[in-house]
């Protein structure tokens, strides 16, 4: 038997390679409490997924998280995914700088191929490994106030944040669904009391107007 479901979403991990997408994917799965370390993780190769089922707010949420590779090859495929995402994790790796100037790429194909405003986190991976840290925590906070991006720093290799952010994201994108709901029926009460103010004084001059909000 099929379960019902309030609310579909889409997230997807996006950066450049060896960031370590891979293992904060592993993390976000349905299994990653019980996934074990793996310094030798090997960058995902096309499109890998997984589906997380949870209750938010009396919701039921099913949430697909895709895994992208960042090989230039399988750049293309990837852009089929970002009319549909509902948000992106923006990995980079905090040892690694160049990983983050070039988060602004990355920024702007989303920008560039995304018909709505998808929910958009910067995330600054191996926060664990401060002794080897090229950016700093402040200047990941910066770039993300520059797009207006929620930003946390995360490890994969010990789960700080993770699951917060996991938890975050499918709060937030509920909220925003249920805030959308109610306007929509807001909208449609106005509308039905136009059309029936319409009936009532229909004079022939009510007929040229158009009585439908937009």
């Amino acid at each position: 038997m099929n379960q019902k479901f309030d609310h579909l979403l889409n997230l997807v991990l996006i950066g450049e390679q060896s960031t370590g997408k891979t293992n904060i994917f592993k993390r976000l799965s349905s299994t990653g409490t019980k996934y074990d370390w793996d310094n030798t993780s090997k960058p995902t190769v096309g499109i890998d997924f997984t589906i997380d089922t949870s209750q938010i707010d009396n919701q039921n949420v099913k949430l697909i998280i895709w895994d992208m590779g960042a090989i230039l090859r399988f750049r293309t495929i990837l852009k089929r995914f970002y009319e549909q995402a509902s948000g992106f994790l923006v990995v980079y790796d905090i040892t690694d700088r160049e990983s983050l100037e070039k988060i602004q790429k990355w920024i702007d194909e989303i920008q560039c191929n995304s018909q709505e405003r998808p929910h958009v986190i910067l995330i600054g991976n191996k926060c664990d490994l401060e002794e080897e840290r090229k950016v700093s925590y402040e200047e990941g906070r910066s770039l993300a106030e520059e797009y207006g991006l929620r930003f946390f720093e995360v490890s994969a290799k010990t789960s700080e944040n993770i699951d917060f952010v996991l938890k975050m994201f499918k709060r937030e994108e509920v909220a925003k669904a249920k805030e959308k709901a109610k306007m929509k029926e807001k909208k449609d009460v106005r509308n039905r009391l136009l059309r029936t103010n319409y009936q009532e004084n229909d004079d022939g001059d009510w007929s040229k107007k158009d009585l439908t909000l937009t």
